[in-house]
């Protein structure tokens, strides 16, 4: 750039003004070294004589269609740029995918932008590798992450083989293979870049942006679609909330909770680079990110991702090493605190009301629906255990399956909101094997990683990776994994971003970050710690689960349930549709419930109503068959002279839409729990005793 009043340097003439220099790598198939350099020297007058077109434009077609110019222009020069420069082409996958760009896109009527940008992906690839240096690099690219989900995909294939439902599971196998190729170019564009702590701000500055959004938005407008739809306000309320459950690019709070986590202990990897490098104006950066994440996470009011933010905080500082550890002892009292906050202690204690014996209709209708799509889940593997009913066929089976039960509340679901089941329903045990393989060797790459590192300069310099990074890859795809037993697999994408950056991390660390010198014996010993920490956990897992499984097994109980239905139907002679409008109403059917109930103990029968399907059920328990449906049955003939009593038999007939159905189950008293706890704790003691003192003779 030659500044007005100096004598510029030999070049093109110019007219006066700034000169500025782009340097550009040399054009495609041009044949010039790939050192080689063009320059494209624009002078102040061009710049004046495309501004001037510019308001010219907006004056004579007006300013809407002079942005749209403007618009395209900026596009096409992005585009030429993403295909020239591999570091374009991923960033624009990373955060287009980041932030859900083509959603929003779609949302508002308008193209999506992920085919064609995976096009300019495979374009930057095919441009990048007449380079001799970037054919080197490509030799060694992360090959992992792509072999296991091709395990995964052989794995399901079976099930596609044998799918109920042919349409879905086509559309479901072609978006499979799509995600597998964007996995790869990600791969490949990574290992072309070379620069893992750049691809960890590619997932961190959408997310954080969008939060900032989200904040904003909670601050001042509180709007439905604000920002262009990139920070929502999902329609779904929740109980117990205390602000609007915000769901970011997304149309459920859930599932943008999923992606937040993903990028929180990246921030945090970024912000502990920065602290250790002393650099004020990132460290001020990188906290700021952090804590605008934590914000978003807190504004989507999602239990499971308030539960899985600080399981990735907690994974993330205890694989970072012993100095992060001891440093976030001091963030204890703080962690007190946040618990007070309104909508956090209150909503995880909630959650407690999934294992109450409580109506459903007295729980959080979200716990109750999630709950019951489990229960089909679980009764579609059970009939088809091996290879499931096909991919992507869940909600096809659901009707069948919740019309055998008609006393389960299921709502308007249509999905398992488990992934675990929804393998499992799906594509069987073999699907869910693939499936572990893949997470697992993911995990297994992070963990040798982070061993690799553990002598590594905490600052990162010239862009190292750091043990820092490498467990940030493990705490997010660990804390995705746990917020999965709440969510169904959706947006997966962006879990394989992920994947390629531990890919790439675990290739880097053999190759150009191989540990060395002094590095070397930090890496025997977190080698050596990582060996003993499993064994001891090895055996404590073995030692408790003998003796508190044993325990649990002598003292179990095996009961046998059952279960019918009823419904009350407004008696002859009445008003037939008024009756079945009151009978709708909250209390009715409770209270109808409450009264055959009486005095009977709930313990060996129970008497529940549930006023959004009308039914009534019965549910007896005995040590024998004979006796549970015999209690069913005895409480069923018993219930019009209950009600009678009561003088609430004038309204309502009683009548049967189910009879009683047995179920075997294997029950356990509340002693031998409270047995085999403190067993289990007795006996862990005891070994970490003995493992202790074998470690102090063997020194």
């Amino acid at each position: 750039m030659t500044l007005p009043g100096t004598r510029p340097g030999p070049g093109p003439l110019t007219t006066g003004g700034i000169t500025v220099s782009i340097a550009l790598p040399p054009l495609p198939f041009t044949g010039a070294p790939p050192t080689e350099r063009r320059r494209v020297e624009l002078g102040g007058g061009t710049l004046l004589v495309a501004l001037g077109s510019l308001v010219l434009l907006a004056l004579f077609v007006g300013t809407s269609t002079a942005t749209l110019v403007v618009a395209a222009i900026l596009g096409v020069g992005l585009v030429i740029a993403a295909v020239l420069l591999p570091a374009v082409a991923l960033t624009l996958l990373v955060v287009t995918e980041f932030g859900n760009v083509s959603g929003v896109f779609v949302a508002h009527g308008l193209p999506g932008v992920f085919t064609p940008l995976l096009g300019i992906g495979l374009l930057s690839v095919l441009v990048a590798v007449r380079s001799a240096e970037n054919r080197a690099r490509l030799a060694t690219v992360p090959r992992a992450p792509a072999l296991l989900l091709a395990v995964y995909i052989a794995a399901v294939m079976p099930a596609v083989m044998l799918s109920s439902d042919p349409t879905a599971t086509a559309e479901k196998v072609q978006e499979l293979w799509v995600d597998g190729l964007f996995l790869v170019l990600v791969l490949i564009l990574a290992r072309l870049v070379e620069r893992p702590w750049a691809v960890a701000a590619m997932i961190v500055a959408p997310l954080v942006a969008i939060a900032a959004m989200t904040v904003l938005n909670q601050l001042f407008l509180q709007e439905t679609e604000g920002f262009w739809g990139f920070a929502r306000i999902s329609k779904a309320l929740g109980e117990m909330t205390t602000t609007p459950r915000y769901a970011g690019p997304m149309e459920d709070s859930n599932f943008w909770g999923r992606v937040l986590i993903l990028g929180l202990p990246m921030a945090l990897a970024l912000a502990h680079r920065a602290v250790a490098a002393k650099r004020r104006l990132p460290t001020t950066g990188w906290i700021a990110s952090v804590a605008l994440l934590l914000g978003a996470v807190y504004l989507t009011q999602s239990r499971g991702t308030l539960i899985t933010a600080a399981v990735a905080t907690v994974v993330w500082v205890v694989a970072s090493g012993p100095a992060v550890r001891k440093r976030a002892l001091l963030t204890l009292p703080v962690l007190a605190f946040v618990l007070l906050l309104p909508g956090i202690g209150d909503r995880l204690v909630n959650v407690s009301e999934a294992f109450e014996d409580a109506p459903a209709y007295s729980k959080d209708p979200s716990i109750v629906e999630r709950g019951v799509a489990g229960q089909i889940a679980g009764q579609i593997w059970r009939e088809h255990p091996l290879l499931g009913t096909g991919l992507a066929t869940f909600a096809h089976e659901l009707d069948d399956y919740a019309a055998r039960r008609p006393d389960l509340l299921i709502g308007v679901t249509t999905a398992t909101h488990n992934l675990y089941l929804e393998i499992l329903s799906e594509t069987g045990v073999v699907g869910l094997a693939g499936w572990i393989v893949l997470i697992g060797g993911c995990v297994l790459l992070s963990v040798q990683s982070i061993v690799r590192l553990a002598g590594a300069p905490r600052d990162g310099p010239d862009g190292a990776p750091t043990r820092a990074l490498a467990a940030a890859t493990l705490a997010a795809v660990v804390a995705w994994s746990l917020a999965s037993l709440f969510l169904h697999l959706a947006l997966v994408r962006t879990l394989w971003v992920v994947l390629a950056l531990a890919g790439l991390l675990y290739t880097l660390t053999r190759e150009k970050y191989a540990p060395s010198g002094s590095a070397l014996v930090a890496n025997r010993n977190a080698a050596r710690g990582l060996r003993t920490g499993l064994g001891v956990s090895a055996v404590l897992v073995v030692a408790g689960s003998a003796v508190g499984g044993t325990i649990l097994y002598n003292l179990s109980e095996l009961t046998y349930t059952a279960r019918a239905a009823q419904t009350l139907v407004p008696a002859a002679g009445t008003y037939y549709s008024y009756g079945l409008d009151i009978r709708s109403r909250r209390p009715v059917l409770p209270a109808y419930a409450a009264m055959i109930q009486g005095e009977q103990s709930r313990s060996v029968l129970k008497v529940d109503a549930e006023p959004a399907t009308g039914l009534v059920t019965f549910v007896g328990t005995g040590s024998s068959e004979q006796e549970a449906k015999a209690r069913v049955n005895a409480a069923i003939t018993a219930a019009p002279t209950a009600l009678r009593q009561y003088g609430a038999d004038r309204q309502y007939d009683m009548v049967e839409v189910s009879p009683a159905e047995v179920e075997a189950d294997r029950t356990f008293p509340r002693q031998a729990i409270l047995l085999a706890g403190g067993a289990v704790v007795l006996e862990l003691l005891f070994c970490l005793a003995v493992l202790r003192l074998a470690r102090r003779r063997t020194r």
